[in-house]
């Protein structure tokens, strides 16, 4: 299992990485402090992460073993950002 650090810094490279499993994100979301909720029963593979701040990150859950799509992780990266999980290397 890669640590949360390396796995941050995976998530900070430009352009972002086109390898990152979907279950790969979700540990990582799960370690810092989101929690994982189906939207419901109609919801098929849309999902969302929340924290205790009730700050939200949707996504589209990978089938199988595909990557996450560069757009949503992108997506993902920035809104990390927005709630203070990554900070920008000056």
């Amino acid at each position: 299992m890669v640590s949360r650090e390396k796995f941050a810094a995976k998530l900070k490279r430009k352009p972002v990485p086109k390898d990152v499993k979907f279950s790969e994100l979700q540990n990582y979301l799960i370690a810092v402090g989101y929690q994982l909720s189906n939207k419901g029963k109609s919801s098929g593979s849309r999902v969302k992460f929340i924290d205790k701040d009730m700050n939200i990150i949707m996504l589209h859950k990978s089938h199988g073993a595909d990557p996450v799509k560069p757009k949503a992780l992108a997506y993902v990266v920035e809104a990390l950002y927005e709630h203070g999980v990554l900070e920008s290397e000056r």
